[in-house]
């Protein structure tokens, strides 16, 4: 049995093209990614690894994205 794949769209004009990358390298050991830099978006394919919930993770990986382009930017 597949996985489920999560296909996400960041718009750059609200999430931060770093934020992304940051989520990506921080998420790594839970599935495989990749991006496409597109524009006005930035999408992300999450293929989640057996043993972790494809859903928990979508959620998590966007709130990430989130709380990475909102909050302090260094």
């Amino acid at each position: 049995m597949t996985a489920a794949s999560y296909d996400l769209r960041f718009a750059k004009s609200l999430y931060q093209p770093l934020a992304v990358r940051q989520a990506v390298e921080t998420y790594a050991d839970f599935a495989t990614i990749t991006t496409e830099e597109g524009d006005p978006h930035t999408v992300v394919s999450l293929q989640p690894a057996d043993d972790v919930d494809g859903a928990e993770l979508r959620g998590e990986f966007q709130n990430f994205v989130l709380a990475r382009s909102v909050g302090p930017r260094t």
